[in-house]
């Protein structure tokens, strides 16, 4: 009998096989405003499959249990709009045989079976995709996700020209009990459906999910670049400061000095994503002082945008009432301009074109 419960915690604590937990998502109103949100529901494949899907139900997501073995997987995401004539698929065509390098190498004559999975619309691109190598499971997703920031760094050192490919793997989702949508589902008022080139039936269902209810797997255990135990993701130091998520590659120049003042100035940087092609730097900050209506926000944060073609920065909010207003465009000194221009020259001048 399936158990839905508002708090995720309340049902880790309980929940055991052959039950797993999920989460459903929904849109409801407060104070005139739609909002998401999630329940969360404890209950078998065959539960869920009949008394939630097959009744319509499509904003399921699997939680994957931090304290669970898992696939690999891993999501591509492309703006269409700021980064447009990139093609999501090729950025996984590009990435794909580097992986498939790897697993031959330590997993010889294993069958591996990359599932694609697209829900991509004319605004976006985007793919998951979860890796079964077969008999072998990833320790718990902090191992992934490992494994994932080795790739990075391989990328950076033997296949630089792959990096742009790269940038667009979002990095940010080996947390702990991270939510990842299951195949046929979509986002609480979008027709986003995530597809397959398989039917949509309970088996294919089942067969795509990241964390299988029982296996005998061997268990994959991977090391950080640095060697260290693999963690999961919640902090990456960047000289005396530390910002919370780096969302795919991000340029080392706005890493280190750059990220320490403009966490003096505007906020502390909690979130740090590339655009690409446009050469643009999206921080979020932990700022929900809104200095364009002179109050504070309850959950709207500042943000900022870096644009390293000139240079410089500007602050904008993520509040709907002020989504047309932006500061005044803000110009590095002499110093912090050095950064970005010897990194330019270093990563961008040297590239063939």
């Amino acid at each position: 009998m399936p158990t839905e419960s508002k708090s995720l915690h309340s049902l880790l604590s309980v929940v055991s096989p052959p039950q797993s937990i999920y989460a459903r998502q929904y849109v409801y109103t407060a104070h005139g405003v739609k909002k998401l949100t999630y329940s969360f529901i404890a209950a078998t494949e065959p539960e869920l499959w009949e008394q939630y899907i097959q009744k319509g139900t499509l904003t399921i997501c699997e939680v994957i249990d931090s304290k669970k073995p898992c696939h690999l997987y891993i999501d591509i995401d492309v703006n269409l709009k700021e980064t447009p004539g990139i093609k999501v698929y090729d950025c996984w065509k590009a990435v794909q045989p580097i992986i498939s390098g790897h697993f031959n190498i330590l997993y010889p004559d294993v069958p591996v079976d990359y599932i694609v999975m697209d829900s991509s619309s004319n605004k976006k691109g985007s793919l998951h995709i979860v890796i079964k190598i077969k008999g072998y499971l990833f320790t718990n997703a902090s191992h992934c996700g490992a494994y994932m920031r080795v790739l990075q760094k391989f990328i950076e050192t033997e296949h630089p020209g792959v990096e742009g490919a790269f940038q667009f793997f979002d990095m940010s989702i080996y947390t702990r009990n991270r939510l990842f949508r299951m195949l046929g589902q979509t986002k609480a008022g979008q027709k986003r459906y995530l597809r397959s080139h398989c039917d949509f039936t309970f088996e294919n269902w089942r067969d795509t999910r990241v964390c299988p209810v029982s296996s005998n797997a061997t268990l994959i255990t991977t090391r950080e670049p640095d060697g260290g135990v693999p963690a999961y993701t919640s902090g990456s130091r960047y000289g005396a400061g530390e910002c919370t998520v780096v969302s795919g590659w991000v340029p080392k120049c706005v890493t280190g000095e750059i990220y320490q003042f403009l966490s003096n100035e505007v906020g502390k940087i909690e979130r740090m994503v590339f655009t690409g092609k446009n050469m643009k730097v999206i921080c979020n900050t932990n700022n929900r002082n809104c200095r364009f209506q002179k109050r504070r926000h309850k959950s709207n944060v500042m943000y900022i945008v870096i644009n390293l073609v000139n240079r410089s920065y500007h602050i904008k909010c993520h509040s709907q009432h002020c989504k047309k207003k932006r500061s005044k465009v803000f110009f590095f000194d002499e110093r912090l301009s050095n950064v970005i221009d010897e990194w330019m020259n270093n990563k961008v001048g040297s590239q063939p074109v």
